[in-house]
């Protein structure tokens, strides 16, 4: 199997030479790496989305050339507003967690249309919930355990239907 997770497709890219191009992460800025490289545009441009599209397609095509078949799995988890207790989460505006959720929609609906087959790990609501003092920060997307445990769920599920499948085929 191999499991996609978009949800820190929220980064810049930033193009080298214009044969390289890299994310443009919190460490490679902290680094100051590549500050002198111009930046790709960036969602919602057509640019973007052209880029986008084009890199599912080279993964698909080098999952292709590599001669394997392998399951694949989307973590289709969107950006939280909220805490478990229903507070709201301080320095995001509701405008920018509901952008990046549209610009992940919008990431997985194309992921879709090339990994056709694709398992998809959708979330209730009640998942969505940032965690405060998560270990990785207090982000949109960090996550109470109970999210975590629900992903591996819903994989475990599809792994053991998926060798039900093989098993009952000979």
């Amino acid at each position: 199997c191999i499991m996609f997770d978009l949800i820190d497709s929220m980064f810049d890219v930033k193009d080298i030479d214009g044969k390289y191009f890299v994310t443009d992460s919190n460490e490679i800025k902290k680094a100051e790496l590549f500050s002198d490289c111009k930046n790709v545009p960036t969602w919602p441009s057509l640019t973007y989305k052209i880029f986008y599209r084009l890199a599912l397609r080279r993964i698909l095509s080098e999952i292709n050339k590599a001669g394997k078949n392998p399951k694949i799995i989307l973590n289709a988890a969107l950006w939280s507003d909220k805490y478990i207790d229903g507070t709201r989460l301080e320095y995001y505006t509701d405008f920018y967690i509901k952008s990046n959720n549209n610009k992940l929609k919008w990431c997985y609906e194309e992921f879709l249309k090339v990994f056709r087959n694709s398992f998809v790990i959708e979330y209730d609501d009640k998942f969505i919930c940032a965690k405060k003092n998560h270990v990785w920060g207090e982000m949109p997307f960090h996550y109470e355990d109970t999210f975590y445990l629900e992903a591996i769920r819903q994989i475990e599920q599809f792994v053991d239907s998926d060798r039900c499948h093989k098993n009952s085929n000979g």
